[in-house]
């Protein structure tokens, strides 16, 4: 009844991770693993299409092969979850707040939801995420972390993931904010799975970022969050910067989200602040080259 979805690169990841469905998916539950062998060679949007059209069952997991499952039973607690019409997405990561400016998804504990193992590739570093209890197993959020993402095949069908992003970033945050302007995106506290990796926030991470603002929302019913929105403001144009992007591109991206009601006034002055300095960090650079 669970079509479970992976774009593979490395076989021994592929083998522990199919080992850990088997011991702890749950008796009763009828599964397949849809293998989408990928070393690079297509994006993670279209290895997910092509497997999600392979799939028999109609009810979806997309998830990282870098992972093993803790729960047992999670195949039936997922299938609970999943019964619901109104759920559109279940994960294990996400935030229920969504940046004007382009950001990744995770920063204040407040709006930033986990219920996950995290650790590297030697397994030595470990960070245990719970979500709090007083959620009650579940947390309404909007933007979803890819290393988990469960569907009804119907919803898929709807939303299907952007063959335009032709690589392995991005397309979590694109494909959940989707979702969730018609459907309820939610972490789950029910379902425990450790993943060896931190992520790699390189300049074709940051960039999908970028480009994947253009394709969602801000959701309506999203109270805005002025202090957050700075902080995420500032932490854009850091990331402009660390990169070295074209100045006249960066700069263009920049203007392009100031907005007072997102920043209120001080924080519109504060943002405008740091970008003058970005301005004038260049072209000290510009007139020390030209000396």
């Amino acid at each position: 009844m669970i079509s479970i979805i992976v774009s593979s690169y490395n076989k021994k990841y592929f083998q522990s991770f199919s080992k850990s469905v088997k011991e702890t998916i749950g008796d009763g539950v009828s599964y397949e693993i849809i293998d989408i062998w990928n070393p690079g060679k297509i994006g993670i949007c279209y290895a997910y299409n092509q497997g999600a059209n392979q799939a028999k069952y109609d009810n979806l997991l997309f998830i990282h092969e870098d992972t093993l499952f803790i729960t047992k039973d999670w195949g039936n607690r997922l299938l609970n979850l999943l019964y619901d019409k109104n759920i559109g997405v279940v994960g294990v990561a996400g935030s229920s707040y969504v940046p004007n400016v382009p950001a990744f998804w995770w920063g204040l504990n407040e709006i930033c939801f986990y219920n996950l193992v995290q650790s590297d590739q030697k397994d030595e570093k470990i960070i245990i995420y719970k979500l709090d209890k007083k959620y009650g197993g579940k947390k309404k959020v909007y933007s979803l972390d890819g290393v988990f993402l469960a569907c009804r095949k119907k919803v898929y069908l709807e939303f299907q993931f952007n063959n335009n992003l032709k690589g392995f970033h991005g397309y979590d945050i694109d494909f959940s904010l989707r979702v969730a302007s018609k459907y309820i995106n939610i972490v789950t506290g029910e379902i425990l799975i450790k993943h060896f990796s931190y992520g790699n926030l390189s300049q074709d991470w940051f960039t999908e970022i970028i480009n994947i603002r253009n394709n969602y929302i801000i959701p309506k019913d999203q109270i805005n969050n002025k202090e957050y929105e700075i902080k995420k403001y500032f932490v854009f144009i850091d990331y402009l910067s660390k990169y070295k992007y074209p100045f006249f591109w960066s700069l263009n991206k920049q203007i392009k989200y100031l907005s007072v009601q997102k920043l209120g006034i001080k924080g519109f002055l504060k943002v405008n602040i740091k970008i003058l300095k970005y301005i004038k960090f260049f072209i000290l650079k510009k007139l020390k080259s030209c000396k």
